[in-house]
């Protein structure tokens, strides 16, 4: 029975610690007939005996508690935890339908061992069902991971064992920590390329002119060393401390988000600062119907181009750590870069740490849902999205409880806990020689600040007058832009060459039509097959002899890289069908590549347009009362 297992398991290319398999456990193990029907098995340590399944009837024990789990056919992934005798594994197959991929977690392998050799697991493991028998948690992450498909599988679900999760609780905590880190870091950032898409792209080449003129925010390096800086974001808390803000102008330096705007001017709070970097057109509802041109707009070149363009007042720029912005500061001059930890609170605390500003006092910055809120009563957008009904998530991968700012936990998102866990990192690595003050009064703990309420803030650093106009404008007026004629004849480069990109593309797209249309009626090793199936690879190489321009589109086209990998996977095993199948899905990326291309060669050739109108050493006045 055993070597059946571990035959099955080998052929599977199932993750498992082989080595321990054939060790014996640290405790004793009993198997023996249930009452009714099956095995069951009980172990003996610390003087306790556990019984893992039913005495009775295993069977029926597990089916109840499948059937009482939330469970749905909509989920992706569902991870097990604990594998036992597997008399789980059918009902569960039953219950979550044959599309949804199950992973099996065995937290310890010499256990496992012990009972392959009374149990046949062949018939309990689908092709849709895995099994990961590690005791080192990060190695079950990186199984986990061959088996994530981003963009197709966020919906996650977990079931667990009872007596395993008792049993082996610190080793199934860890996990699902790091699953949840996981998911945050990886689905967050893929659903923002897939929710921009072609936007950032677009918004780069609508920018340029403003980005060329602008000075960088390396211009303002300490300039305002030792001074305290209030960083406001939109979280739910700042109502309760929008009044106190406004004892604060003139005495201390208040840079805001764009979503906390509004909540600040209807209290008749002018921001030294607005920070931007929203590429997406529902950012421009903060601005819009906002006069912000008093305040210094600092934006990023991604942001959504009419927040820029609508600002009559002074600009300051700074690029993120992507290849588009070191290529256009590579023909111009260097702005000044930020990390990107996906939002804009981020680049605001940034700001705050490079002007020299200390302490940097943290308002608004909840990260997690307060009274059952996502921002401030003033957000601009609709209100139902602003609510959050998360009752009942125990367990869920989109929900987590954390640490809250008055003792106790909170509730807060895959998102939000995302950015938590940004701050406390980047405060701990980069921001030790500062105070950083969290004055929210409400939301998260954010690790590595010292909490203090805002009026006590106020009250001990903010007393002495700032001049921030003056100091900002001096370093604005001296600033003299370097000839735009590199970047204006590299931009008409990269058109030129998108344009051939686009034209092998609907070569690719044609060949692969062709190609289709012939596997219909001839066998796979026919010679006319195989001259397109050459011809294709030789439009692979051209394209590949573009990577340096092909970079522009990566997030255009991830969508469609991310389908096609996505159904790669479920490719049928007939070699002809396959073929037909893996050039329908070529002929997809020819198409959306081309297109791309496409539409991206006008956009570079009309940002070139506009910024050869512009002189090397011209001021930036003109686009300031614009």
């Amino acid at each position: 029975m055993f070597e059946r297992n571990r035959e099955y398991f080998q052929k599977r290319g199932f993750q498992v610690e082989w080595k321990k398999i054939n060790q014996l456990p640290s405790y004793q193990v009993e198997v023996f007939p249930a009452r009714k029907e099956g095995l069951s098995f009980a172990v003996e340590k610390d003087g306790r005996r556990v019984s893992f399944h039913s005495v009775f009837d295993p069977v029926e024990e597990a089916r109840k508690l499948v059937m009482k789990a939330d469970l749905s056919s909509e989920t992706d992934l569902l991870l097990v935890y604990g594998l036992g005798m597997g008399y789980h594994l059918p009902f569960l197959r039953e219950r979550v339908g044959p599309a949804t991929g199950i992973i099996v977690v065995e937290p310890d392998p010499r256990l496992l061992g012990v009972l392959m050799q009374h149990r046949d697991y062949s018939s309990l493991f689908d092709s849709r069902t895995w099994l990961v028998a590690v005791e080192d948690d990060e190695e079950v992450l990186n199984e986990i991971k061959k088996h994530f498909a981003v963009g197709q599988r966020d919906r996650i679900a977990f079931f667990e064992q009872p007596v395993y999760g008792r049993e082996f609780a610190s080793y199934f905590t860890n996990v699902t920590a790091k699953i949840r880190d996981y998911v945050s870091n990886v689905v967050g950032g893929v659903a923002t390329v897939l929710s921009f898409e072609e936007t950032w792209l677009s918004n780069y080449l609508c920018n340029l002119e403003y980005f060329y003129l602008s000075p960088g925010v390396i211009k303002l390096t300490e300039k305002f060393k030792g001074v305290p800086a209030i960083v406001v974001s939109a979280g739910p808390s700042l109502d309760k401390n929008l009044s106190h803000l406004r004892e604060v102008q003139g005495r201390g330096l208040i840079i805001s988000v764009g979503a906390a705007l509004k909540a600040l001017q209807r209290e008749e709070i002018t921001p030294d600062f607005v920070v931007t970097i929203d590429g997406s057109e529902k950012n421009y509802s903060h601005f819009s119907g906002a006069n912000y041109s008093p305040s210094i707009l600092v934006f990023d070149p991604a942001t959504y181009p009419r927040v820029v363009r609508e600002h009559e007042g002074i600009k300051f720029t700074f690029t993120s750590l992507d290849e588009t912005a070191k290529w256009i500061e590579s023909h111009l001059d260097q702005k000044g870069t930020f990390l990107s930890g996906g939002s804009v609170a981020h680049a605001a605390l940034q700001l705050a740490l490079l002007l020299g500003a200390d302490p940097v006092i943290l308002v608004g910055q909840d990260l997690a849902f307060t009274d059952g809120r996502r921002h401030t009563s003033s957000y601009a957008l609709k209100e139902e999205e602003n609510t959050v009904p998360v009752e009942g998530e125990e367990g869920s991968i989109y929900y987590v409880r954390v640490p809250g700012y008055y003792g106790g936990e909170v509730w807060t998102s895959r998102a939000l806990y995302n950015f938590l866990r940004w701050f406390e990192e980047y405060i701990e690595n980069c921001a030790r020689d500062r105070t950083i003050i969290n004055a929210t009064e409400g939301g998260a703990r954010i690790e590595g600040t010292v909490q203090m309420p805002l009026r006590e803030v106020i009250a001990k650093y903010c007393q002495q007058e700032v001049r921030v106009r003056e100091v900002v404008e001096k370093c604005w007026w001296e600033y003299v832009p370097p000839s735009p004629q590199p970047l204006v004849e590299a931009l008409l480069e990269v058109s030129a060459r998108l344009g051939k990109i686009a034209r092998t593309c609907r070569e690719g797209e044609e060949t692969a039509d062709r190609l289709i249309r012939l596997l219909a009626r001839m066998p796979v090793g026919a010679g006319p097959v195989q001259e397109l199936l050459k011809k294709l690879d030789r439009i692979d190489g051209k394209l590949k002899r573009e990577e340096a321009t092909l970079h522009f589109l990566n997030e255009a086209v991830q969508r469609t890289i991310l389908q096609t990998m996505y159904r790669c996977r479920e490719l049928p095993q007939d070699e002809s069908r396959r073929l037909v199948e893996t050039v329908k899905l070529s002929r997809e990326i020819y198409r959306r590549l081309g297109e791309t291309a496409s539409r991206f060669r006008v956009e570079f050739k009309e940002a070139a347009a506009r910024l050869s109108s512009r002189k090397g050493g011209e001021k930036g006045e003109s686009l300031c009362q614009q």
